[in-house]
């Protein structure tokens, strides 16, 4: 790089490279690298396309011909390169470059980032702008969720052999409905939090998080309420379209046990306490009330790097005053919601289960997945 003033520095031609960056915060040091590497880079092509000039006009024999070896300089090397280059530069040549950095930086933006309100959005009615873009966003996500969870499933494109991977884990997606949608920026905060970002998520729940991705793990219904219920309507939670019946559709985790005289049951995770899960049981009559029982299961521990869960046997305590037997499960296998978003573009889907009941008659289970026509 031909740099001896700092004139020199102030001649030089603006870059493709430094036209398009998208800082704006660039220091002296980071634009004569950044040069440096170019300058280096067009040497090295220039030099390149003469030798196979050269050796396309040739007409000397292949025996005779001489073989140019390309030598792969690293990166790191021609850093050192250009440090001692910096380094040996006077106070007038880094003044230069200094103001080279300052000029770059007032250039207008390329990247498409706003760092002011445009003319047409007035900023005493930001207010109102924001609350109907999140009307906006919200009402079709639900509607999205509503399909999913209350709408008849096509079993010419049966799935439920297929498998996807979350993370670490890879599920077999069997009985649950998996579903892409997008969350715009407005409302990724507003589900998920801003301060900082995704700080609605317990701890526990969040099972991956690395680069722009967030896997998380939602194992109650009511979890689920607590993140999807905004302006008095849910995404989780739908009622039967014909207002004579009485069946409700929601979203919940599903959990597989096991009694103490080895039947195998199928439950859902209806509420949850600290560590411990609530799971309707299926087809297992509590004997007080006639309906559906539910447990509370502890929560399994799930190993990040393994991407598994870890099961123990767990007790149905007996109430007190109560007579007979306690009887003993074991969970084996556990389904909660899981939700993968891109926290960069907002893509994301969601693998649930859905369950059906009666909402005049809320322990006892219709069947596991109901059809609307």
């Amino acid at each position: 790089m031909n740099v001896n003033s700092s004139s020199d520095v102030l001649e030089l031609f603006i870059t493709r490279r430094e036209k398009e960056h998208h800082s704006r915060n660039r220091l002296a040091y980071h634009v004569y690298l950044s040069y440096y590497f170019f300058d280096y880079n067009s040497k090295k092509n220039s030099s390149s396309s003469s030798s196979s000039s050269s050796d396309d006009s040739s007409t000397t024999s292949t025996s005779s011909s001489v073989s140019i070896i390309s030598v792969v300089v690293p990166s790191f090397v021609i850093m050192q390169q250009a440090a001692r280059r910096w380094n040996s530069f006077d106070v007038n040549i880094k003044r230069a470059w200094k103001q080279r950095a300052e000029f770059l930086n007032a250039q207008p933006r390329v990247d498409g980032l706003f760092e002011s309100l445009p003319l047409s959005i007035e900023e005493n009615n930001l207010k109102s702008y924001v609350l109907a873009n999140l009307t906006s966003d919200w009402r079709h996500l639900v509607k999205m969720f509503k399909s999913i969870i209350t709408k008849r499933r096509s079993t010419r494109l049966d799935k439920r052999n297929n498998s996807y991977t979350f993370g670490n884990e890879k599920i077999r997606i069997g009985t649950q409905v998996l579903r892409y949608f997008h969350v715009s920026p407005l409302l990724m905060f507003t589900i998920f939090g801003n301060s900082p970002l995704f700080s609605s998520f317990h701890d526990y729940e969040i099972k991956y998080d690395k680069k722009n991705l967030i896997i998380a793990h939602i194992y109650s219904h009511r979890r689920l309420l607590d993140l999807f219920t905004y302006a008095g309507l849910s995404a989780v939670s739908f009622l039967h379209p014909n207002q004579k019946s009485t069946l409700k559709y929601i979203a919940c985790g599903k959990a597989s046990l096991k009694s103490r005289d080895g039947k195998h049951i199928i439950g859902y995770i209806v509420n949850e306490m600290n560590d411990e899960l609530e799971i309707k049981l299926h087809e297992f009559i509590d004997n007080a009330t006639g309906e559906d029982k539910i447990i509370k299961v502890k929560r399994p521990l799930y190993v990040r790097d393994q991407g598994k869960y870890i099961y123990e046997e767990i007790g149905q305590q007996e109430e007190e005053g109560t007579v007979g037997q306690i009887e003993t499960f074991s969970l084996y296998q556990i389904w909660p919601t899981r939700i993968k978003i891109n926290r960069h573009t907002g893509a994301s889907c969601i693998l649930c289960s859905i369950h059906t009941y009666d909402d005049e008659r809320p322990q006892e289970f219709v069947h596991d997945i109901v059809v609307i026509d």
